[in-house]
């Protein structure tokens, strides 16, 4: 059983975790969950997939959304991903993170960029409803420019080379976590900071393109 099954089936047992300019849509349902980082809790056409104006010395919280998770009442027992900035030196420091099942209700038994959380409780979801992981409070020590956010696989990752979540109640029930860009790849980012061609009309290619 891997990793992220054990920590799940044992938080069972135990049991009986700015200025935005770019709007998006929900990601596409291609029959797998959809993970995204968004200025807003939810991507809804209020949501963003940048930050501009972004300042050292200013806190910028940022939400970390799956969506279209295919479980059947959407008991979401445990994930891992982790995440990245490039370039690296404008990396920012995490000074608060606030789990979306509830506070002391997941356990990280990774950091925060290198995420293996399980849940204390199940949280029924439909499938087609947004659930926010966590939310990060980012602290910026330089002014970034450019900036990308990249998920990938957690280390250690219970599939290989995939980001994954686990059903609660069935914790040996592994899900891939697929990332919210136009080819839902781990090679391209999800999120941007203070991109030099952020407008009302930019699109996600086109940033995209920045780092090509």
């Amino acid at each position: 059983m891997s990793r992220i099954a054990k920590t799940a089936l044992v938080l069972l047992t135990a049991s009986l975790l700015i200025t935005p300019a770019l709007a998006v849509d929900p990601p596409e349902d291609l029959g797998h969950g959809v993970l995204g980082i968004y200025t807003e809790p939810a991507a809804t056409p209020e949501a963003q997939t940048y930050l501009e104006g972004v300042a050292p010395g200013s806190i910028y919280t940022v939400y970390f959304v799956l969506y279209h998770a295919d479980l059947t009442s959407y008991n979401l027992g445990g994930f891992e991903f982790s995440w990245r900035v490039e370039p690296a030196e404008m990396t920012p420091n995490v000074v608060g993170m606030e789990w979306g099942i509830g506070e002391d209700l997941a356990l990280n038994f990774g950091d925060e960029f290198n995420l293996l959380v399980g849940h204390m409780r199940r949280d029924p979801h439909a499938p087609d409803e947004p659930f926010v992981l966590f939310s990060a409070d980012l602290l910026f020590l330089e002014t970034p420019s450019n900036a990308a956010v990249f998920l990938g696989p957690s280390v250690p990752a219970s599939i290989d080379g995939e980001m994954a979540y686990a059903d609660f109640v069935f914790p040996e029930e592994l899900h891939v976590m697929k990332a919210n860009n136009p080819g839902q790849t781990l090679n391209d980012p999800v999120f941007y900071f203070n991109p030099t061609v952020a407008t009302e009309q930019t699109s996600l290619t086109e940033i995209k393109a920045l780092f090509d």
